[in-house]
């Protein structure tokens, strides 16, 4: 490992600390401007008994006490009790919510990747052909089609008209995950698609791939041995944060299926106003997307050698 590349992943390490910190802090604060709070909800609860709940959980501290509280939680990947779910810490429900989450989003990453790139690739090499327009009616659709209204069509159609998709996803097996895998890798796959068309086809009418034809090499090894490793920088560079934000950013498909994943905790843990939970999902969701923007930026560095890292 190079002495640039040690210095480049200090510099990144150094502001995916300052871009958490910023992060926390904002969320921390624009908590407070939501009216109530986590027990104002709770039906027939006595002034004595909110004052305790406020002191068990440390909200009857001042304001800036608390944020320090949380910021040090927050670096410390401790966050401490649920304040909604009784005798449950944060830690253990992010980790049972990414037993679901990463699994699904993992995959539906790959799925993205491997077709994205698949149809993209056969796009440009149809260009303004039928299949090339075929393809990018598809890809326009999915990504125009918001993806709650394709996992709500999907669930009526499979799981309650044919009733061949099942829905409990803690007794269901891996089959009670397809259809979320598949709403979830539309979006993705679709971008794809258009990113590697365009790089494909820039990369079609570059000077090394006209040289390559006229050294007489077919048009599966100028696609697949010289096209392809040019066209995939792009989708490396979207694949990290796209990763990240399928596994902990799915709020609305997990939602709609039912799923006890990380967005379905996101979304209770702020319609509940639990503090403590949402300061964790948005310190996972963070700490991923930072992660995985580096690590695609280093493979992007790994297929191009040529760029510099700075």
């Amino acid at each position: 490992m190079n002495a640039k590349l040690v210095k480049y992943i200090l510099k990144r390490l150094l502001l995916a600390v300052l871009t958490l910190f910023v992060v926390v802090t904002f969320t921390f604060w624009f908590m407070q401007l939501i009216p109530g709070g986590p027990f104002t909800s709770e039906k027939s609860v006595s002034a004595e008994t909110l004052a305790a709940l406020n002191a068990k959980y440390g909200l009857d501290k001042p304001l800036f006490q608390q944020y320090l509280i949380y910021v040090g939680r927050c670096f410390s990947f401790d966050f401490g009790p649920s304040m909604k779910q009784k005798g449950r810490l944060v830690n253990d429900i992010l980790v049972s919510g990414l037993k679901y989450s990463l699994p699904m989003g993992f995959i539906a990453g790959i799925i993205a990747i491997l077709f994205g790139t698949l149809l993209g690739s056969i796009a440009a090499k149809k260009k303004s052909g039928i299949l090339d327009r075929v393809i990018m009616i598809l890809s326009t659709a999915s990504v125009a089609f918001p993806t709650f209204i394709i996992a709500t069509l999907l669930l009526y159609l499979f799981a309650m008209k044919l009733n061949i998709a099942p829905t409990d996803y803690v007794n269901g097996g891996i089959s009670a995950f397809v259809l979320p895998i598949i709403t979830l890798s539309l979006y993705p796959t679709a971008y794809i698609t258009r990113l590697t068309r365009s790089a494909t086809l820039d990369s079609l009418g570059a000077d090394y791939i006209i040289t390559a034809r006229a050294k007489g090499c077919s048009n599966t090894r100028v696609l697949f041995g010289h096209v392809l490793k040019n066209s995939v920088a792009p989708t490396i560079t979207y694949a990290g944060p796209m990763f990240a934000s399928i596994i902990t950013g799915s709020l609305v498909i997990e939602q709609i299926y039912q799923v006890p994943g990380i967005g379905s905790a996101f979304v209770n843990s702020i319609t509940g106003r639990d503090y403590s939970l949402v300061m964790g999902t948005t310190t996972l969701l963070t700490f991923l997307i930072v992660v995985m923007t580096l690590v695609s930026d280093l493979l992007y560095k790994v297929v191009n050698p040529r760029i510099e890292l700075e």
